[in-house]
């Protein structure tokens, strides 16, 4: 099936929301084009252009901000904060 070319209307909002829902799966690139209907390729051309990060760096800079503010009001481990933002092994979020 080909890609559209062209850019869905709210694609930014609809991708942001479903990252944040999905912030404690293990997104990938791929998972998050298909949910707003673009190629990797072109979402990625997208998020440069309208957010100066990839995909990547978007998904661990929200994980981050979720981390810092999970450490701050609560009583949790780091260990357990990084096994519920998806990082299956603890030195990856450290």
């Amino acid at each position: 099936m080909p890609w559209p070319s062209a850019i869905p209307p709210g694609w930014d909002s609809s991708t942001e929301f479903y990252i944040i829902q999905h912030l404690t799966e293990n997104l990938s690139l791929e998972e998050v084009a298909a949910e707003v209907c673009v190629s990797p390729t072109h979402l990625t051309r997208l998020f440069k252009k309208r957010y100066q990060m990839g995909v990547v760096g978007f998904v661990t800079e929200k994980k981050m901000a979720l981390a810092e503010e999970l450490m701050k009001q609560e009583n949790l481990t780091v260990s357990y904060i990084a096994s519920k933002l998806g990082y299956s092994n603890y030195s990856y979020f450290t």
